[in-house]
C-alpha cells in the first residue's frame, strides 16, 4: 500500500484519461456482484408472490393432493 501514490502518479503522468477509464472500469465490475445479487431478490421476490397468489386461491390439501402425500 506504500508505493500506491507512487503508482497512481506515474499512471496519471503517463495518460489522465487512460487512468481515469481504468479507474472508472474497477469500479464498475465492483458493483457487478451487488447488481447480480440485487437481480437474484428480484426473482425471488416475484417466486414468493407467485407462490403466495398461488397458496390463496388452492387449498394446502390440494398441494399434498398433487405431491402424492395424503
Amino acid at each position: 500500500m506504500r508505493h500506491l501514490p507512487a503508482l497512481l502518479h506515474l499512471a496519471w503522468s503517463t495518460s489522465p484519461a487512460l487512468t481515469l477509464f481504468c479507474l472508472s472500469l474497477r469500479i464498475v465490475r465492483a458493483g457487478v456482484p451487488a447488481g447480480w445479487l440485487y437481480v437474484a431478490k428480484l426473482v425471488v421476490d416475484a417466486v414468493v408472490a407467485g407462490c403466495a397468489d398461488l397458496t390463496s386461491s388452492i387449498a394446502v390439501t390440494h398441494w399434498f393432493a398433487d405431491l402424492g402425500l395424503r
